[in-house]
């Protein structure tokens, strides 16, 4: 095990750790526009938004399972350990992206 893989996966598992501070609130948000009335027409805005709320959902279960993917295939002396602790940010990232279309910037 190189010490610069485990380096780059404890700092990549750090920072998709810091998202789930905000977490909580994200959720009950994303509960409520859930929870919202929806317009009878569904457009690409729409579906969007679906997606964002549901995934903002399920970031600690991705968070979770690439935690112990990431800590598992360097106990085992594996690659891609850095690749798997690199996939919540790469998840916030595309959640990020959905988001902007909520709002209608991109």
């Amino acid at each position: 095990m190189r010490v610069l893989d485990l380096l780059f996966v404890i700092v990549f598992l750090l920072l998709g750790g810091a998202v789930l501070i905000v977490y909580p609130y994200v959720a009950l948000a994303s509960i409520m526009g859930l929870a919202g009335h929806a317009p009878r027409e569904v457009g690409v805005m729409q579906i969007c938004a679906y997606i964002f709320y549901g995934g903002t959902l399920c970031y600690p279960i991705v968070y979770i399972a690439c935690l112990v993917l990431s800590i598992t295939l360097l106990a085992i002396k594996k690659p891609y350990a850095v690749l798997c602790a690199l996939l919540p940010i790469f998840y916030i990232c595309l959640m990020g992206v959905f988001f902007m279309f909520l709002l209608g910037v991109a």
